[in-house]
């Protein structure tokens, strides 16, 4: 229990050495007439020039890149720890402290120029971007107007098509009216050679009935010469009252008359089958001339059409030209979503070659901002880490054998108050 005692004295003695060291070691020598302050990360530039103006002060510089650090520079006959209290006093202010003399830190100075260096690329990468986003919406608009361009070939090939078609179409009409003109004449031509050979038939049939009517009317005279009269009677014929003659006749003059009656009704009923023929010959010959004559019509119709009509030989080559045309603006087309792919990738590798150098920015700034207030004199850091490391040795002996609740919170009390964080360097955001 004795040991125990000894050891938390010892500890506690350790402590107060190290904190009284860290305290002289943290009292930096500071430029007079300037202070950091910080505020909300919502506050404006604004609102910081009026709490600086509100306290006899400007600001000069935002030293954060939107963390809410802010360097503010006054009359250097006023104090710095007055101006530090009458901001501390302003809302929205978290914490303001002395500018420390930090700039011959070699650590910070290699920290500025990697800041620098990384701002000159973070901005370089936004005009890169810019740029390509210009780029890139500038491809665009060509684009639509090179999908216009290729819809309206397309348009213009296929009206072309359609008038070549329609030239097509009147010259297949052409051929079919031709064809039929043609079929019409050989039905004309054919029922006029049926219609004459009918003719020269009947021609013939109308003398072999007079032929037989003859030889018959001179065969029935003479049978008539010879007959034995027996018997005389009156009939009608025709309406009309007559003497008929009765007489006897041999067997083989009954039979002559009888064979020359049956030809000429022979004769008479082929000069009739030969009337009907012609009759009809004649409305096929007239159905075919009117068919004829309506083919001849509709032909002169279709080659009136055909001479309005554009040649084919132009129609043809207008249809060729506008498919060339259509195949060129597709490849201008091609090229231009080509080379617009390749600024759409450009633009996300410099969209991502930008978020890595923002993170990258944001680092360096806030590993700057750790050298605001927690920089020894002189920029000697050396000293103030071995300091520290020796008060953090004492708090793990602490924290082995921990002293009373009271006398622990007395002693960490004085370490915040001598600006050493009981659990490392303290940052800008342990007030």
């Amino acid at each position: 229990m004795k040991m125990n005692s000894r050891i938390v004295a010892l500890a506690v003695g350790l402590l107060l050495v190290f904190a009284s060291g860290v305290v002289w070691a943290a009292e930096p020598a500071h430029r007079p007439g300037e202070v950091i302050v910080r505020v909300d990360e919502g506050f404006s530039r604004a609102r910081v020039d009026q709490i600086a103006l509100a306290v006899g002060a400007r600001v000069s510089q935002d030293l954060g890149d939107g963390l809410g650090f802010f360097l503010l520079v006054f009359d250097r006959r006023i104090p710095v720890s007055r101006m530090i209290a009458r901001l501390e006093r302003q809302t929205g202010v978290l914490y303001a402290d002395p500018n420390n003399m930090i700039k011959s830190d070699p650590a910070f100075l290699r920290l500025k120029a990697e800041q620098a260096a990384a701002r000159g690329e973070v901005k370089r990468l936004k005009l890169d971007l810019a740029a390509a986003d210009q780029a890139v919406a500038a491809g665009q608009k060509r684009m639509q107007r090179a999908q216009e361009a290729v819809a309206e070939e397309r348009r213009n090939l296929g009206e072309a098509e359609k008038v070549i078609k329609k030239r097509l179409h009147l010259d297949a009409k052409r051929q079919a009216a031709l064809a039929k003109v043609a079929q019409r004449k050989e039905e004309s031509l054919a029922a006029k050679q049926a219609l004459a050979a009918v003719n020269q038939q009947l021609y013939e049939a109308e003398r072999a009935v007079n032929r037989t009517r003859k030889d018959y009317d001179q065969s029935l005279a003479l049978v008539l010469k010879t007959a034995l009269p027996i018997d005389q009677e009156s009939r009608l014929f025709g309406g009309e009252k007559g003497n008929v003659r009765i007489v006897v006749i041999s067997t083989a003059d009954a039979a002559m008359l009888k064979e020359k009656k049956q030809k000429l009704e022979s004769a008479i009923a082929a000069r009739k089958i030969l009337i009907a023929q012609r009759k009809a010959l004649s409305l096929r010959r007239e159905g075919a001339l009117n068919d004829l004559e309506l083919a001849q019509v509709q032909l002169s119709d279709i080659e009136l059409q055909i001479t309005g009509a554009i040649d084919k030989g132009q129609a043809q080559q207008a249809v060729d030209k506008a498919a060339v045309a259509l195949e060129a603006a597709a490849k201008r087309l091609q090229v231009i979503v080509d080379r617009q792919e390749g600024r759409s990738r450009r633009r996300e590798e410099v969209s991502g070659q930008l978020d890595a150098s923002q993170n990258r920015l944001r680092d360096i700034d806030r590993r700057l901002a750790q050298f605001w207030f927690s920089a020894p004199p002189n920029g000697d850091r050396t000293a103030t880490e071995q300091t520290i490391g020796q008060v953090n040795a004492v708090q793990e002996l602490l924290a082995r054998s921990p002293l009373p609740a009271g006398l622990q919170a007395q002693e960490t009390s004085e370490m915040h108050l001598s600006g050493v964080d009981p659990v490392g360097v303290g940052e800008a955001g342990s007030r």
